[in-house]
């Protein structure tokens, strides 16, 4: 019996992006089925690193979008327009899609939510329970945003 390929996804703009964790060999047998589900297929390694590229990916969203909200509320304190901040952040390094949509979100203040973040805190609940499985001393290198 053939081991079944474990897919991670996640939509950017109505595009679906597909972190595969599949043996190799069985690569090009599911490859058809992936390439109807979206065109950015990215083969991550096998048995569980679909989850663990996943979880890494909600790692740095939670830590960008909390990176924007600071520095935003950072630059309205200090007297500077944050709409403005945001464009100028735009056109340089820092410039990033939570940047793009979430900063907008924040600076017109519409929080609706496009995810549960009870999904969210799930998945950074993962990652923490994954590191403090893994690191020598986890108290020391587990500190992950939102997660309670």
């Amino acid at each position: 019996m053939r081991q079944s390929p474990a897919v991670k996804s996640v939509r950017v703009k109505g595009r679906c992006r597909l972190w595969l964790a599949v043996m190799k060999r069985y690569l090009n047998v599911f490859k058809p089925l992936f390439e109807l589900l979206g065109k950015n297929i990215t083969l991550v390694g096998g048995n569980g690193d679909g989850q663990t590229c996943k979880v890494a990916n909600q790692i740095i969203v939670a830590l960008n979008i909390e990176a924007v909200s600071e520095a935003l509320l950072f630059a309205s304190k200090a007297g500077a327009d944050p709409v403005r901040v945001r464009q100028a952040l735009m056109g340089g390094f820092a410039s990033s899609r939570i940047l793009e949509v979430h900063g907008e979100r924040m600076i017109k203040r519409t929080f609706n939510p496009g995810f549960k973040i009870a999904l969210h805190q799930k998945d950074l609940n993962l990652a923490l329970a994954k590191c403090e499985s893994t690191c020598a001393e986890p108290a020391k290198h587990c500190d992950l945003p939102g997660v309670i």
